[in-house]
């Protein structure tokens, strides 16, 4: 509804082997209860309720307080709508490929979070059960980095993210730039280590106050 072309979800598993929707290890910051997440079951996971980061505040959407979503719920709301970036923090390949195959959106995922080896596996996965490339987001060192992937990776390599570091620090002046003449797209996530942009979430977010968006115009 906001113009957004894309959304991350983060995916970690359950004891008993449910993709659920948590970026966090614990489930501390973000719900009502305690607890690292991969030692809980889908059951305890489900009695929980979202809540805002850092508070005690419960996050209701219209009138109704949330449970953490399941992958699976997930992907049908977004289905057909916008694109998604799955950051997996914690999932086999097979699971994750599978609960993607049964919401029928092979063509409208982007795998980030898994090691080099993993997202090979769920490319050769994807193309072996479901006769199509999954698109891939590698992390690159480099603006040659690209190559590798390009190359070896049956072109499914479709957005490369880089340091923060390369922002602030200019450890390698124009990266994103490079990139681009390069002929691929690339993005620094970097507005978490910002201190004025931590000002600025916590001032809309929690207080409720409107905050310029200097230090964003600055980044673009």
């Amino acid at each position: 509804a906001q113009g957004a072309d894309m959304v991350e979800l983060d995916v970690r598993l359950t004891s008993d082997g449910i993709p659920m929707l948590m970026h966090d290890e614990t489930v501390n910051a973000t719900t009502n209860g305690k607890g690292t997440l991969s030692a809980m079951t889908f059951d305890e996971v489900r009695a929980l309720r979202m809540k805002f980061r850092g508070s005690s505040t419960p996050y209701r959407e219209d009138g109704k307080e949330i449970q953490v979503p399941t992958l699976a719920e997930a992907l049908e709301a977004c289905k057909g709508k916008i694109y998604v970036n799955l950051d997996v923090k914690g999932c086999s390949v097979s699971t994750l490929m599978k609960a993607i195959q049964e919401a029928d959106v092979m063509d409208e995922v982007m795998i980030y979070g898994l090691s080099v080896s993993e997202k090979k596996e769920c490319i050769v996965w994807a193309y072996e059960n479901a006769g199509k490339w999954i698109a891939i987001h590698p992390y690159i060192g480099s603006p040659d980095d690209y190559k590798s992937y390009v190359q070896g990776f049956y072109d499914c390599a479709k957005l490369f993210q880089y340091s923060y570091a390369t922002y602030y620090n200019a450890t390698t002046p124009g990266f994103g730039y490079k990139c681009h003449a390069n002929g691929v797209l690339s993005y620094s996530n970097s507005l978490n280590y910002d201190s004025q942009i931590r000002d600025w979430y916590t001032d809309y977010y929690l207080n409720n106050i409107e905050a310029p968006w200097k230090v964003l115009d600055q980044f673009i």
